[in-house]
């Protein structure tokens, strides 16, 4: 059953205009990266509805999700992943494979507010359970730069599952989850022959070499791609006929029982 999931618009009696807006833009945004990734569909699956606005101070607006039509309500998911994630930044200094580079950008918008309008808050209301709630505030903002922002730039190559190829006028990119970390690596790159190497390796294990951009924690942010190569496959174990053939044969054709009665005669 879909519920009604909050924002409330920082801690002030009042707020700019301009800030009110980036709010809800950055929560709009979070709404819809979450359900493209949850649903795996790049145009998702919900509509957001505003259901209830708040008259006093500071301001509070409630969506609740009705889905599009023939689609499958995966509002429930989408708003747990959502509250989730967004705690893991600010409690546990992680990101979760479910936040997208484009809703880490929507979580650092609202961080960034707050310092002006106290912090934001995305909850879901008791409603008899217990309340879910993630406090999005200047800690929220500082961990997000800690983890967004390079300290350490060398060669070197990563290994993972290639994804999400984004192609724009002035930036080719895709994702890849870097083996070592678990963690979503953005990966630039240029050119029409990398580029169909790209496409073919998509949802394939790929080895990226470039100049990768780590964060403080030393993990990779982005790399400057310079090649992109399949690993290989695994390859089919040999049968026990064929290992057979790899072991010589000190029994000279006989049965293991005559073999081990004239080893133990000599």
């Amino acid at each position: 059953m879909s519920k009604t999931i909050f924002l409330r618009v920082g801690t002030r009696d009042t707020v700019a205009l301009a800030d009110l807006v980036t709010s809800l833009n950055s929560f709009l945004r979070l709404l819809r990266d979450f359900d493209a990734t949850i649903s795996k569909r790049p145009g998702g699956t919900q509509v957001w509805e505003v259901t209830k606005i708040t008259q006093n101070s500071p301001i509070i607006i409630g969506v609740t999700p009705e889905p599009k039509r023939r689609m499958q309500d995966f509002s429930e998911a989408i708003e747990a992943q959502l509250l989730d994630s967004s705690n893991a930044l600010t409690m546990r200094q992680e990101r979760t494979p479910e936040m997208s580079d484009s809703a880490l950008l929507g979580i650092k918008q609202l961080a960034g507010l707050s310092r002006r309008i106290g912090t934001s808050s995305i909850y879901i209301p008791e409603n008899g359970q217990p309340k879910r709630e993630s406090p999005i505030s200047e800690a929220t903002m500082r961990v997000v730069n800690e983890l967004t922002s390079v300290r350490f730039e060398a060669y070197g190559t990563i290994s993972g599952a290639l994804e999400a190829i984004s192609v724009h006028a002035k930036r080719d990119e895709f994702r890849i989850w870097d083996e070592a970390t678990g963690k979503p690596v953005r990966c630039k790159y240029h050119g029409l022959d990398i580029e169909a190497r790209i496409l073919a390796s998509l949802r394939k294990k790929v080895y990226v070499s470039g100049v990768i951009s780590s964060n403080g924690a030393g993990y990779p942010i982005s790399v400057a791609v310079e090649d992109v190569e399949n690993t290989p496959e695994n390859e089919a174990l040999p049968s026990v006929h064929q290992m057979a053939g790899f072991i010589k044969d000190y029994m000279g054709g006989r049965r293991m029982k005559d073999y081990l009665k004239e080893t133990d005669d000599e």
